[in-house]
């Protein structure tokens, strides 16, 4: 698995900012289902930005391994806004 050096923020349906715009360095995972977001920055080189609309439900309990907050819906939309700065080989 490699080390990801990216820019990555991250809101629900566009005003709750769940992570800040930061640089943030963290490891690839395996895709935990079709469609998820480490499927999307696989296809991503090294400059690359991208935006990643998933369903809020579903990435707090695989991505997240958390319940969702109470203030948040099945319905509501996550935001993820990746900049791929460069990755390292493990």
């Amino acid at each position: 698995m490699e080390i990801l050096d990216v820019f990555m923020s991250c809101t629900i349906n566009d005003t709750s900012i769940i992570i800040p715009q930061n640089r943030m360095i963290i490891q690839m995972m395996e895709s935990m289902f079709v469609g998820d977001i480490f499927e999307g920055i696989k296809m991503m080189h090294i400059g690359d930005s991208a935006s990643f609309l998933v369903r809020a439900d579903s990435t707090f309990y695989t991505l997240l391994r958390s319940p969702m907050p109470s203030e948040f819906s099945v319905n509501d939309i996550m935001k993820f806004n990746i900049r791929l700065n460069d990755f390292y080989p493990e």
